[in-house]
């Protein structure tokens, strides 16, 4: 199956479509990826041959059934599994994204279970600060807000939700000065992810509306 030459074309998206169904296989086990059967690349994505080109997988398979893809956009996957092609397990990132999903999942993302991302899940739902909850795991504050935004274990207890943080009193002092030393070498969105906080809140720092006497 996924041989090389399907004569798959995008003016026919909807054989598209049935060769993905056709080529995968539902795992029974953790998060029911849709595991790609066909042409595998040395790095695990999967490949699918396309108006003479070959096209990954997961980006096939985002365009098909979720949209196109804007210029600049990389396909990335929340449930780390490069072979992985179902639709609700994809999410549109950019390289900044793809490279801090890479350093957060190769330093400390393999190291949780399912009932630990639960607990943290639910501990940030309590309000708990992410640098608190971070030291209770054993991993860094960026693995806490990939947890907390979805770009980690997305599939662990979905059914929690965690609103975003953008109040001066979820973060602490000592948060807020280390914020102050990133403007102008960080974008304020990168900032507010980077703390679990919405971008407004990022703003109200710099501009001396929250936090002023600090």
């Amino acid at each position: 199956m996924g041989g090389k030459r399907n004569k798959l074309s995008w003016s026919d998206p909807r054989r598209i479509k049935a060769f993905l169904y056709e080529n995968i296989k539902i795992l029974r086990t953790g998060h029911k990826c849709w595991q790609y059967q066909g042409v595998i690349s040395g790095c695990g994505y999967g490949s699918v041959w396309i108006d003479g080109r070959s096209e990954g997988a997961h980006r096939v398979s985002w365009r098909v059934f979720m949209g196109r893809i804007p210029e600049g956009r990389l396909v990335l996957h929340k449930c780390d599994n490069p072979a992985c092609i179902f639709p609700s397990h994809l999410y549109l990132g950019d390289q900044t994204d793809n490279m801090r999903d890479c350093r957060e999942r190769g330093n400390h993302f393999g190291k949780l279970s399912d009932e630990d991302v639960k607990a943290i899940k639910l501990r940030l739902l309590d309000g708990e600060e992410y640098n608190y909850v971070a030291q209770i795991f054993d991993v860094s504050r960026q693995t806490i807000s990939a947890i907390a935004h979805g770009r980690a274990h997305g599939m662990v207890a979905p059914e929690i939700k965690i609103p975003p943080r953008g109040g001066g009193p979820l973060l602490s002092e000592k948060e807020v000065k280390e914020i102050r030393k990133l403007f102008g070498q960080v974008s304020l969105t990168a900032i507010a992810d980077m703390y679990g906080v919405s971008r407004r809140c990022i703003y109200d720092i710099r501009e001396g509306n929250t936090w002023g006497s600090i």
